[in-house]
């Protein structure tokens, strides 16, 4: 009996989907946002609703960068194809990348108790930035000619699912007293790679999808 083959759009909304959710690993996805609630003792339904807007700027970020990204390539770049789009955009996504790597020096003033709480919020959403790991994905698919609605929605759905319940777990974890101390620790470590190296991971996958 012959297996029915597996449409590449479904592969690529697993894929994006399982992107997004991993992505969020990376500690200035969760943390700064989970001590933000536990140090003003939130419920889990208002630790919950506001992770969920805090990824979804982060989320939008991403795609404003995409969308001015393939703005800029149609119309001083017409001629380039897709292939060359999906490297720049791959370059794009280090870039940035690089910039958060730098950024990543400033953790500990993400979080840092401040009198302010407009200062403190504002620290902590830009620390976390854009979603740059959804260029390269939503790059190849509309290269692919898939649009780029499906990998968004099945990013930012992974994104959102994965993120909310780590900040959801770190804001209640931290009521163990030595649980802080070695949370901060770790997010000093190689952890932080970890949002690009699934980027292109994911780029590379779905670019293999035809």
């Amino acid at each position: 009996m012959e297996m029915t083959p597996v449409s590449p759009e479904l592969l690529l909304f697993v894929v994006a989907f399982l992107a997004g959710a991993v992505h969020v690993a990376s500690p200035d996805h969760w943390l700064p946002a989970a001590l933000w609630s536990w140090r003003r003792g939130w419920t889990t339904r208002r630790t919950a609703g506001f992770a969920a807007l805090f990824l979804s700027n982060h989320l939008a970020l991403g795609l404003l960068i995409f969308l001015f990204f393939e703005l800029a390539a149609r119309l001083l770049f017409p001629q380039v194809g897709p292939d060359q789009l999906f490297a720049a955009s791959l370059a794009v996504a280090l870039l940035i990348w690089g910039v958060r790597v730098v950024r990543y020096l400033a953790f500990d003033r993400a979080v840092e108790t401040r009198p302010n709480d407009l200062w403190n919020l504002g620290q902590i959403l830009l620390f976390l930035g854009p979603a740059e790991t959804l260029l390269p994905i939503l790059v190849r698919s509309v290269g692919q000619g898939w649009g780029w609605f499906l990998p968004f929605a099945a990013f930012g759905l992974g994104t959102l699912i994965a993120g909310t319940a780590g900040i959801v777990w770190g804001r209640w974890s931290w009521n163990r007293g030595d649980s802080l101390p070695l949370r901060l620790e770790s997010a000093r470590g190689p952890i932080q790679l970890l949002p690009a190296a699934i980027g292109i991971l994911a780029a590379w996958a779905a670019s293999g999808l035809t």
